[in-house]
């Protein structure tokens, strides 16, 4: 799915459409997968100096709700966007801990989660799997301490 196609959705959902709004859905489709709300704004500021963080938030709640984004939550103190919703293709992410450089993987280990779950009567309403770490460049920088 493209930002206009997202955009679409939105008007056909209802959802009042602005032009910062319009901005933001751009940004978050342009800058691909584990987007922070910080790298949005900054990016929709040089378009619009006037964006503010409230709006980002709220665009971004917007887009999750309509099943457009996906919000990812790794455990770092941080809550990550990435454009797609659940027919999308299905990944998960390496993300180095040091620079944040994010990585998609196809690799999926949850199905051995899902199917334990099903075995005991566990309902899965999510399943997130990212691993973090360091990328092969601060490794390297790392070792040579």
């Amino acid at each position: 799915m493209d930002w206009q196609q997202a955009w679409d959705q939105l008007g056909q959902r209802g959802y009042r459409k602005t032009q910062q709004r319009m901005i933001v859905v751009k940004e978050v489709f342009a800058g691909g997968c584990l987007q922070g709300a910080e790298e949005i704004l900054s990016r929709c500021r040089e378009k619009d100096g006037g964006i503010s963080m409230p709006t980002v938030y709220r665009t971004l709640d917007m887009l999750v709700d309509a099943g457009l984004v996906r919000r990812v939550n790794l455990g770092l103190g941080r809550t990550w966007f990435e454009p797609g919703g659940p027919d999308d293709d299905h990944h998960h992410h390496l993300v180095c801990e040091q620079c944040g450089k994010r990585e998609k993987i196809a690799l999926c280990p949850l199905g051995i989660v899902e199917n334990e779950a099903k075995r005991s009567g566990f309902k899965v309403r999510e399943l997130h799997f990212e691993a973090v770490g360091l990328c092969r460049s601060c490794a390297a920088k790392e070792r040579k301490k």
